[in-house]
């Protein structure tokens, strides 16, 4: 199945699975944003609705009250493959992936340097990046904060030195944000833009549970 987005470029698609366009029905739903499928061609139209569309700057000079969505929909049993989600922020949609193949379980969140990012609402990440040679970041390194992330239970348990940067090399990441492919060089120019207005970017990261 092919996910067309942003509807105004047809030929700019991304490839998903049919697993995958239960999490687009639930992103759509969350949003409000304008969807149509083509069961022919096996193609999901999606884009921001006629009246919720704006110029980049004019979204950017609000920059306060952008936020980035980070969500994916884990399985409630370690795989071997990656499992990827999705950073929404201003009507487009990123693939993104967090956490170590094996290590992406529903309700996991505190093995240091393999599982996803713990979810929360309180993030923010800090626009002015720095370089990273890397293996597995090799390019840009946006910081997440706080650092550290502390579960606050008593247990003492907690995540440090988690970003938001390129998914290079191996696929998946030590417990940082990984955008795939392009996407990564097209949602840094969406963080270019909002960094001129803003010096941090509110962070919300959530889970779905695969059934």
């Amino acid at each position: 199945m092919k996910l067309i987005c942003p509807p105004e470029d047809w030929k700019n698609y991304r490839e998903i699975s049919y697993e995958e366009s239960d999490l687009v029905d639930w992103i759509v739903k969350k949003l409000g944003l304008s969807a149509n499928y083509d069961a022919k061609n096996l193609k999901y139209y999606l884009g921001l609705p006629s009246d919720a569309k704006q110029p980049a700057a004019a979204q950017a000079k609000s920059s306060a009250d952008n936020v980035l969505r980070f969500t994916v929909r884990l399985p409630k049993q370690a795989t071997s493959a990656i499992v990827d989600g999705v950073i929404m922020i201003n009507g487009q949609m990123f693939k993104a992936c967090s956490g170590c193949a094996g290590s992406q379980v529903y309700g996991s969140y505190w093995i240091t340097g393999r599982s996803p990012i713990p979810p929360g609402r309180d993030y923010k990440v800090d626009l002015k990046w720095s370089y990273s040679d890397l293996a597995g970041i090799a390019g840009r390194y946006y910081h997440i904060l706080p650092d550290p992330i502390e579960r606050g239970d008593g247990s003492g348990l907690r995540r440090t030195e988690i970003g938001l940067h390129q998914d290079n090399g191996v696929p998946g990441t030590s417990g940082c944000i990984g955008v795939v492919g392009s996407d990564w060089s097209r949602l840094c120019v969406v963080l270019d833009e909002l960094a001129k207005f803003s010096r941090y970017l509110k962070l919300e990261v959530s889970y779905l549970c695969q059934d």
